[in-house]
């Protein structure tokens, strides 16, 4: 007797997230999946087995999202640790491989590529934000926050958030207005000098603890 119609195989759980897996690959390699079918391309199947698996595009991008989200957990929880640093130098170093992540490990891509699907977008825009923005917001937060519980710079709580934001947003826009806007062919920056100054600035801003 087969299947009933409309009902799961018993590894569909397992191949929607291989296909997940499959289009959060491609994203960060290329950072363009415009339509249902480059999905389904990035994903190696046919359009009707991309729906089967995701209903449409938005739930495509979604759990391309989530892909991502999980991929990444244990290298921001290792990039929000200072490990021996002192605040300074475990700040330029944060600065120096957030920089070397958007230009040689996909993250520019993948930035651009959710931006580009999420604007405007009342069902993948905050899927950006919650899986792919946030968790970098959050990134910062508990390396300031860990510095903080050594008595290294004194952020109230209910400005950590504010902080982290002030750390991270420069030099994002800075790394997407020089690659994925390619922005560096109508007014070029040297992004690593710019890093490095921009930490010296924030630092000149919030302090060390006294």
């Amino acid at each position: 007797m087969g299947r009933p119609r409309g009902s799961r195989n018993q590894d569909f759980d397992v191949k929607r997230q291989q296909l997940a897996d499959r289009m959060a690959e491609r994203l960060v390699v290329d950072g363009v999946m415009a339509s249902f079918a480059d999905l389904a391309r990035a994903a190696g199947v046919s359009v009707p087995t991309l729906r089967h698996y995701f209903g449409d595009r938005e739930g495509a991008v979604v759990a391309t999202f989530q892909a991502m989200d999980v991929s990444s957990r244990d290298l921001l929880e290792a990039l929000s640790d200072p490990g021996p640093h002192a605040l300074r130098e475990s700040l330029q170093h944060w600065a120096t491989r957030t920089v070397d992540g958007f230009r040689h490990y996909g993250v520019g891509n993948l930035f651009a590529g959710a931006l580009s699907h999420g604007l405007h977008d009342p069902v993948i825009g905050p899927a950006f934000v919650k899986y792919v923005l946030e968790p970098s917001i959050a990134l910062c937060e508990r390396l300031l926050q860990r510095h903080r519980e050594r008595g290294e710079i004194d952020i109230p709580d209910d400005e950590l958030r504010g902080a982290a934001l002030s750390l991270l947003s420069p030099l994002v826009l800075a790394l997407l207005h020089q690659d994925a806007l390619h922005g560096k062919t109508e007014r070029p920056l040297d992004v690593r000098a710019f890093a490095a100054r921009h930490v010296d600035r924030f630092l000149n801003g919030y302090g060390p603890a006294i």
